[in-house]
């Protein structure tokens, strides 16, 4: 489960956008300079899985981070132990036992190269994206191409969010064990390794 919620982001303490390499966003439609996270706007979401039946829904709303409209360049910043699934002692377990938080407190995407259109939508449009990069967690590096819709909500405001579900297993980001001692621990009979993540992110001008 935690894995999923991470994969955001980034799933994310850290999920890293760099979308350096690209041509800026170009044209009369175009805003410039530099967007912040709005946390108190943003979320990102997961839904687990036990005992083959029982879906468990959480997410992390604490959110820093953000983004040159220029540059093509963002970032979001999550603190893994800053998750809540409506249960502060399972919140407690996956942040010890499956996250490690003492020891792996960050998660980081970092995106190197954007596939879909050069130019910002007029405000009130979106456009579609794939962001293709590297999630960074507990010591592990999982290369993932992520569809995104970016609609531009305001002069200096804009959006992002995922087209498509993003899920990551524990197998892919190498906790495999950890898994198997978070179910161990909260005594299921079983729990998906497999986790959806959705991201809705708003950045904007100003804090």
């Amino acid at each position: 489960m935690k894995r999923a919620v991470v994969g955001v982001v980034g799933l994310l303490v850290s999920v890293q956008l760099a979308l350096s390499g690209c041509s800026p966003w170009s044209g009369a439609s175009t805003a410039s300079g530099e967007l912040t996270l709005q946390s108190g706007e943003s979320v990102i979401s997961f839904v687990g899985i036990k005992n083959n039946a029982v879906a468990v829904p959480g997410n992390f709303a604490s959110l820093r981070g953000g983004l040159s409209i220029d540059g093509r360049r963002a970032w979001v910043e999550v603190a893994l132990d800053l998750l809540s699934t409506g249960n502060k002692e399972r919140d407690q377990n996956i942040s010890a036992h499956y996250f490690n938080v003492r020891e792996f407190p960050l998660a980081r995407f970092s995106i190197d190269s954007v596939s879909g259109p050069e130019s910002l939508p007029p405000v009130g449009g979106s456009v579609e994206l794939v962001a293709n990069g590297v999630l960074e967690i507990h010591g592990s590096r999982i290369e993932l191409a992520v569809p995104v819709r970016l609609t531009r909500e305001g002069e200096r405001r804009v959006r992002v969010r995922n087209t498509r579900a993003l899920v990551l297993t524990s197998e892919q980001l190498g906790l495999t064990q950890q898994h198997a001692i978070l179910k161990a621990v909260c005594g299921h009979e079983a729990l998906s390794a497999a986790v959806p993540i959705d991201l809705d992110l708003v950045f904007a001008a100003g804090s």
